[in-house]
């Protein structure tokens, strides 16, 4: 058994009855209780999950406890080698919900130093340039104007760079043809209920795996985009 203050805590929650839960969030517990936290060969990364918590509400804003929740598991290794066991996080909450500020938040903490891994890159993307250029424009509008922030990170309205690692964070539509050749170490995927096809998907995962540890996160609301790319995930999800 492993065990996690953010993650207990936010199950206790639950099962005391002080928040509810829908449907696909109980079972998500169950299936996290029975196939995951019963493991014994897995480790939660406490120093990167407390270091997240402090960066992110130092230069961003507080965070709830859904947030920690989801973020612990960002940071669950493999004790054999210390890779990481989850590597794709679909996120689908209504608008104004809180998970593009994760997004953000997370974004900046992969290319810090506190991450520690060199060259991690991160590509968010989506549709539009606008979509795409949320969470990049409130990474950057945090760092400028922040003498500390501005000394770790250079910023330009294409890219933001940390200094020491050499990370690099990047906006882009999903043109998905021009697009080959991408060593990310994280993918953000946002708005992926407007997907008609996993063809974005499948060219942006094509660079992933040249760096430790990579990641993809799929965030969105639900759409009106019927048999598209998000029924998929949701199907691929629940089961």
């Amino acid at each position: 058994m492993i065990s996690q203050k953010y993650v207990d805590g936010y199950i206790a929650l639950y099962e005391s009855g002080k928040i509810k839960l829908n449907k696909e969030r109980v079972l998500l517990i169950s299936y996290l209780k029975n196939h995951v936290l019963s493991r014994d060969d897995l480790y939660f990364d406490e120093e990167q999950i407390n270091n997240f918590k402090r960066f992110t509400e130092k230069w961003y804003f507080p965070l709830e406890a859904f947030q920690m929740f989801i973020a612990a598991f960002v940071f669950l290794y493999y004790k054999e080698n210390d890779r990481n066991f989850f590597r794709k996080f679909l996120i689908m909450m209504a608008r104004g919900g809180g998970k593009n500020g994760l997004i953000t938040a997370l974004t900046n903490f992969f290319i810090s130093e506190l991450h520690g891994i060199p060259k991690y890159n991160v590509s968010i993307v989506a549709n539009s340039e606008d979509q795409a250029k949320t969470s990049f424009m409130e990474m950057y509008d945090t760092i400028e104007g922040n003498e500390i922030l501005e000394d770790m990170f250079y910023t330009t309205k294409v890219e933001i760079k940390n200094n020491a690692t050499k990370s690099i964070v990047k906006y882009r539509t999903s043109n998905a043809s021009t697009k080959d050749g991408l060593r990310d170490g994280c993918v953000i995927y946002d708005e992926i209920h407007q997907y008609q096809t996993n063809e974005v998907v499948r060219v942006f995962s094509s660079g992933l795996g040249k760096v430790k540890n990579p990641r993809e996160f799929f965030i969105g609301t639900d759409g009106y985009v019927r048999e598209g790319y998000l029924d998929k995930m949701k199907e691929r999800a629940k089961n």
